[in-house]
């Protein structure tokens, strides 16, 4: 009886194992099919523009890519928060007796306005519902878009900043982060 149970169990042990074996190779397997935006953004660099991702899937089609975007959105607006900061710590002209809380929290309320203006350059949906957004913001929009948003909150000290920053202080910052792309990369 106890060599029939060991038997057994050694099957059902093996079976779970080669299960898991199963599994494991098909996540790999999904991962080399996901475009490559999607698999590692820093083969996406370029002197264009800035991008952002996010991924949502939900039961609702229409939720899943409406929280794709809002996410690729929400990770925009972190990079701009970053890009601008890091901007505006190497621009000496621009420098704002340094960077406090306040100023930072300023800028990150901001960057959350500019990024209404991204557009969505690519969609994939994966296999089992995930919706994966990309969106870019090229770098004239950028500061265009954050000076119209800081003369319309009457900020002066925001005002003064993208007044004396460039596209090329924001190329040259994107570059340092990784976190720009050329467009034309990711058209399928």
């Amino acid at each position: 009886m106890k060599k029939v149970l060991l038997v057994v169990f050694s099957m059902v042990l093996a079976a779970t194992w080669f299960a898991g074996c199963a599994s494991s190779s098909k996540k790999v397997a999904k991962k080399n099919d996901l475009p490559t935006w999607v698999v590692d953004e820093s083969e996406l660099e370029s002197k264009k523009g800035i991008y952002g991702s996010g991924a949502a899937r939900y039961a609702d089609k229409s939720t899943s890519l409406k929280a794709a975007r809002l996410q690729a959105r929400g990770d925009l607006a972190n990079k701009l928060g970053t890009l601008i900061n890091n901007v505006e710590r190497s621009n000496t002209d621009a420098s704002l007796d340094g960077v406090d809380s306040s100023y930072q929290q300023e800028l990150e309320a901001e960057a959350k306005q500019v990024v209404a203006g991204a557009v969505q350059k690519n969609l994939y949906v994966d296999d089992d519902g995930t919706y994966w957004v990309l969106m870019f913001m090229p770098y004239e929009d950028v500061l265009k878009n954050f000076k119209s948003v800081a003369v319309k909150q009457g900020n002066s000290r925001l005002e003064r900043l993208f007044s004396k920053i460039t596209v090329a202080d924001l190329q040259s910052a994107g570059e340092k982060i990784n976190y720009t792309v050329d467009t034309t990369a990711i058209e399928k």
